[in-house]
């Protein structure tokens, strides 16, 4: 089920990026105070957007700086366009 979204003018919803995984299928735990904050782009608001950005881009925010969000029963993530550190390419 899709669920239809538009986020106010200058912040994107983004879907929590799933922990890092070897081939074999084990999660890498991470230093908690060094992991970065990654997310998947899912909507994005209409504001002037500091970098260039569409539905399933990878970003990398600022720590502590996003709302989480439940509608329709999926979880989501709420982040400023000045929070946003880089797009992962």
């Amino acid at each position: 089920m899709t669920i239809k979204i538009q986020p106010s003018s200058k912040n994107i919803i983004c879907l929590q990026a799933e922990p890092e995984k070897t081939k074999s299928g084990l999660i890498l735990q991470d230093d908690e105070k060094t992991r970065p904050e990654i997310a998947i782009v899912y909507a994005i608001g209409r504001g002037k957007v500091p970098i260039s950005l569409k539905k399933g881009d990878k970003i990398i925010y600022r720590k502590y700086m996003d709302t989480k969000l439940t509608v329709g029963g999926s979880e989501f993530i709420c982040i400023e366009f000045k929070d946003i550190i880089a797009k992962i390419l």
